[in-house]
């Protein structure tokens, strides 16, 4: 039985063998896509840019009851839109592979959180009726947290049973030779789920700015140290620059929460220091408004390095 069941195994791998190297033949250009969208070369990692995803979704629903209390309508509904264009693009699918139940709580009550806000009015009539709908939205914000925090939970568990499986293990390497290396282990999850972080703080500053290049890639400063016209960006977006502000602030929430911890040991204790010494610099200087110059240089020169040393984060080949 035992021979039978070996013998399965190893006609299983020749398969994969032979469609993953189909897969490579097919997709010989994939390796520049693939820099393309990662502008740091960091090597892909599906969980954690799933997490980053699932951050942003929670933060924009967050955002739009900041609005709401504050009373500022177009700004709730422009964070509602982005909210449901995120779930529904970037997440409801991959919801539905680990929880069918928590993806129709997420889509009942993000969808009841843009109705909310096309349904709101200022005029004084209508304040009591108002106050019970700002109640209504901190109840369904409250439960977009708690079922995001569960499917954050739920992907860590079927990450580590994934690579607890052997015939996993060999899949992952055979896949690994014929198509662009993917650092997909459970130990970088967090830390690349952070790096996706800071790549979208980066992209809705720009945006909240004007900013006509990508500021994830660091090539571009050279660019903006010689073209005067950068000096010239001015705040245009204020959703933009609200989402860049609340994803900073995950992001250090996100270091605080996990990334803080596994760097406890001495070696990465100078890593963990610069780290957290960036993120706050960061809040800050976004909270000032400060220059899209002056957040890239914060996140390419003071952050994603001692990032990089600290989680010794393989980076993809220029080549």
């Amino acid at each position: 039985m035992k021979n039978i069941m070996r013998k399965r195994s190893l006609s299983l791998i020749i398969i994969l063998y032979i469609l993953f190297n189909a897969a490579h033949l097919n997709n010989i250009n994939y390796d520049s896509s693939v820099q393309n969208v990662f502008g740091h070369n960091f090597a892909p990692n599906s969980n954690a840019l799933f997490m980053a995803s699932l951050d942003q979704f929670q933060t924009e629903s967050n955002l739009v009851n900041t609005n709401l209390v504050n009373n500022n309508l177009s700004l709730a509904q422009d964070h509602a839109d982005k909210a449901v264009s995120i779930f529904t693009w970037d997440l409801m699918v991959k919801i539905t592979d680990r929880d069918k139940k928590i993806r129709d709580d997420l889509k009942v009550a993000v969808e009841n959180l843009r109705n909310l806000t096309s349904s709101y009015s200022d005029t004084p009539s209508w304040v009591q009726v108002e106050k019970q709908k700002l109640e209504l939205s901190n109840q369904l914000t409250a439960s977009i947290d708690t079922n995001v925090d569960k499917i954050i939970a739920i992907t860590e568990t079927q990450k580590k049973s994934v690579d607890s499986n052997y015939l996993n293990q060999v899949v992952t390497s055979i896949s690994n030779i014929f198509s662009p290396k993917e650092d997909d282990s459970n130990g970088l999850i967090h830390p690349m789920r952070f790096a996706e972080l800071l790549d979208s703080v980066l992209r809705n500053y720009g945006y909240a700015y004007g900013v006509d290049f990508d500021m994830t890639d660091m090539s571009n400063m050279a660019m903006m140290h010689t073209d005067k016209t950068s000096e010239t960006n001015s705040l245009i977006n204020m959703g933009d620059y609200q989402s860049a502000q609340g994803l900073a602030a995950k992001s250090l929430e996100v270091f605080d929460n996990y990334l803080y911890h596994m760097m406890s040991n001495y070696e990465t204790s100078d890593y963990r220091n610069n780290l957290e010494s960036g993120l706050i610099q960061l809040n800050s200087s976004i909270k000032d408004k400060a220059s899209p110059m002056d957040i890239m240089m914060i996140v390419h020169s003071q952050i994603h390095p001692n990032l990089i040393g600290a989680f010794d984060i393989k980076l993809l080949s220029s080549t």
